[in-house]
């Protein structure tokens, strides 16, 4: 990122900015704006698969998806 923006934090209830970030599970990139209109989105943020302590989120996260759903 070369260019600075102010930061306003978000309050409960505002739309989140649409966030371009890399997929975990797929090849290439997703989207806040791929799901808007659709249900709720988790967004976990991890250091990468190398971390061992990411690696088992991911996983504990797996099995608690259809929970979630």
């Amino acid at each position: 990122m070369s260019a600075r923006i102010d930061l306003i934090p978000l309050q409960p209830g505002d739309r989140a900015p649409n966030v371009v970030l890399d997929a975990i599970t797929q090849e290439g990139k997703i989207a806040l704006d791929d799901f808007r209109g659709q249900k709720p989105v988790l967004v976990g943020l991890f250091r990468g698969l190398h971390c061992a302590f990411c690696r088992r989120h991911i996983a504990a996260q797996a099995r608690l998806d259809p929970e979630l759903r």
